[in-house]
């Protein structure tokens, strides 16, 4: 049994791994011409706006791509699928409304009317990012994971070249950055609906009532997944919030950057681990050993990855990004305790998908938040200490939930 999980692992991983590895060393080297072009405002500017558009997107398809990798027959994945694109294409059109006609508002709240043009691109890049997960989890279901590869680095390479080449031209500023971001992801999608991932001539087919059978069936990732996903998205991203308010933009781009370059390694791992682990999680019988085998090999692996940032973060980013950015070095050092627990929890995270137990991670999600937020407010006149403080909390909440995960796999076992 652990033969053929080690097997059919290693061959579909080693796939994703060598598409994920380039499409992650891109932005890494591309990184060090960026930082020398733009500036740490700039980068936060960025951080901002894509924080933004990856919490809108995780739940701008009610979560129902999840449900993609679940069903027994291919006709109801592709109901499900039809129903995160339909929902996606809602959310984006509501999110259009809102900043035609409150816009302005929003900004001037914020006293940044400079910075209109972002709100038009919001409901874009969701829309656009909405599509890319929907086909992703259809080609993992498929098992397409050299397509799957071959979208990652045109995503990661077509940013870069778009922010570089702005940059050239002179237009060096946040905007640049974020219209690079927009035309990698467009880049991706293309590649995706050109290379005939899905039929259009069987979606014109669907019957409705199916459908509304498919939205039945699996309405516990809309009513649990979602809010989890957005509460998980606000906590790991509430520092890109809180920074420029209690602090500036500057210090947004730093913390960016490190968080960026700590949890690139390991994001390619987990991303490309995670989408194998989630499609063998579904289908076996015994899941206890896969999620046993799965979360010690990522702890081992992160903390091996993460050791030289641990302890030379300052060093290392200053040799590579220029002595303007080793204050991002600090902030590296102090949040790999962080990155390391959410990298081996996140790995193996899909199985509450899995056996559909979404709402005991909502919980804990909110439990996290609201602890956090109140650690923040108490500790907001010292980022440096509030950083570290809120990073061992947060590994502790980590492996709490992995507890919960293995506790509910032997409770599943007997």
């Amino acid at each position: 049994m652990l033969k053929k999980i080690k097997s059919d692992f290693s061959k579909n991983l080693i796939i994703l791994l060598i598409g994920a590895s380039l499409s992650q060393l891109i932005p890494i080297l591309a990184s060090i011409i960026l930082t020398r072009m733009y500036t740490p405002e700039d980068f936060g500017i960025f951080a901002l706006f894509t924080t933004i558009t990856i919490i809108i997107s995780s739940i701008s398809t009610g979560r129902y791509e999840l449900a993609i990798m679940l069903p027994k027959k291919n006709i109801d994945a592709l109901y499900i699928f039809v129903v995160s694109i339909m929902i996606v294409i809602l959310v984006s059109f509501i999110l259009f409304v809102i900043v035609i006609f409150f816009g302005e508002n929003i900004l001037n709240l914020f006293e940044r009317i400079d910075l209109f043009i972002f709100l038009y691109l919001i409901p874009i890049m969701v829309l656009i990012m909405g599509f890319y997960q929907s086909i992703l989890l259809l080609l993992n279901r498929n098992k397409s994971y050299k397509n799957i590869s071959q979208s990652k680095i045109v995503h990661q390479l077509f940013m870069a070249l778009f922010q570089i080449i702005l940059g050239l031209l002179g237009f060096i500023n946040s905007l640049s950055l974020v219209i690079g971001s927009f035309f990698g992801q467009l880049f991706a999608v293309i590649l995706l609906m050109k290379n005939n991932i899905f039929n259009f001539k069987y979606i014109k087919k669907l019957n409705k009532e199916r459908l509304k059978l498919n939205i039945s069936r699996y309405s516990n990732f809309p009513k649990y997944s979602m809010p989890m996903a957005f509460l998980n998205s606000l906590s790991v991203n509430i520092f890109i919030y809180i920074l420029p308010v209690l602090f500036n933009t500057s210090l947004l781009g730093f913390y960016f950057l490190a968080q960026k370059f700590v949890s690139a390694p390991l994001s390619l791992i987990v991303n490309s681990f995670g989408s194998i682990f989630y499609q063998e999680i579904s289908k076996r019988e015994n899941k206890l050993d896969l999620y046993l085998i799965s979360f010690f090999s990522n702890l081992l692996l992160g903390s091996l990855i993460l050791s030289p940032i641990f302890f030379y973060g300052q060093e290392i980013f200053a040799y590579i990004f220029g002595e303007e950015w080793s204050e991002a070095g600090n902030i590296a050092e102090i949040i790999c305790p962080l990155v390391l627990s959410s990298f081996a929890v996140g790995s193996v995270s899909n199985i509450f998908s899995a056996i559909q137990k979404n709402e005991i991670v909502f919980y804990w999600q909110l439990i996290y938040l609201i602890i956090f937020s109140i650690l923040i407010y108490y500790l907001q006149y010292d980022f440096i200490f509030m950083l570290e403080v809120t990073t061992y909390f947060g590994s502790i909440m980590y492996f709490i939930l992995a507890i919960i995960g293995y506790k509910l796999l032997i409770k599943m076992d007997r």
